[in-house]
């Protein structure tokens, strides 16, 4: 398995990126992403975390805006019909662009969590959608990071289809595509299909598991997608020379470390024969 490189949503640990760094490392992985709340990394803690990564030898792959959008305190939403929301909420998504430059991550990666209003056409809302990814990637293109879309199951962009639809309507060479296995589950795509569909834009992928209903984040090993699933999704990344990180994106673990150990496992018993 020396082909793949792994990284993990710290997401599944809770606390503080720092405390969870070395014991992850030790485990195989080469990344980590963490959620897009820049207020909450001082200068001091943003040096902190730099040296540890450095000394590690683990780098931040993603920061994730996706935590926030469904932080509904935070008032964030691609798609709202009220202007000053829209605003505010490609503001947001520039200051995590800073952050991820200032930490040396690649990648800041967005959801629509959302669908617009009863009252707004859904065309308008995803001509609202198209215009602020695209600010949103030219931003991000002066700052060397990388802009990715994840579709989401229950939001306005909910399929890999329609991720490919809007990041080809906002033609920016700096927006790609983050495939989500269990989002994939719970909307019925082949995830080798959704690979082969997204090939021309796909930077990043998540893994993770579910019931098929509910977006639980499962390890890879808990839940209806089956090995064969996990197996033909490898091996359509590797025939579009995909070149990223195989990432989990678990949450729902009874013991965090354990599940980030075995999901590594699972997937070298996949392609060990």
């Amino acid at each position: 398995m020396k082909d793949l490189n792994f990284g993990i949503n710290l997401w599944l640990f809770g606390g503080l990126v720092e405390d969870f760094l070395l014991r992850v490392a030790s485990l195989g992985y080469g990344g980590v992403e963490i959620s897009g709340f820049p207020t909450e990394f001082s200068p001091e803690r943003r040096l902190k975390i730099k040296s540890l990564l450095s000394s590690y030898r683990i780098k931040i792959i993603t920061v994730s805006v996706g935590v926030a959008f469904a932080n509904k305190s935070l008032g964030l939403d691609l798609c709202s019909g009220s202007k000053d929301v829209r605003e505010k909420t490609v503001g947001y998504i520039k200051d995590c662009i800073d952050f991820a430059a200032d930490i040396n991550a690649g990648i800041v990666y967005v959801c629509t969590v959302t669908k617009p209003e009863v009252s707004v056409p859904v065309k308008k809302g995803w001509e609202w959608v198209a215009e602020s990814l695209r600010i949103c990637a030219d931003y991000a293109g002066e700052k060397n990071i990388r802009l990715a879309l994840e579709h989401f199951p229950f939001g306005l962009i909910n399929t890999v289809d329609a991720t490919v639809k809007i990041v080809n309507q906002v033609k920016s060479n700096n927006l790609g595509i983050l495939i989500d296995t269990g989002h994939l589950n719970i909307t019925g795509e082949d995830p080798a299909v959704s690979v082969e569909k997204a090939k021309k834009f796909l930077v990043h992928v998540h893994i993770n598991n579910n019931d098929g209903i509910h977006d639980l984040h499962y390890p890879p090993y808990n839940g209806t997608l089956k090995k064969d699933d996990f197996f033909s999704f490898i091996n359509a990344l590797k025939q579009i020379n995909y070149q990223g990180y195989y990432s989990f994106e678990i949450v729902t673990a009874p013991d965090p470390f354990d599940a980030a150990a075995k999901s590594i496992r699972f997937f070298e018993d996949l392609t060990s024969g």
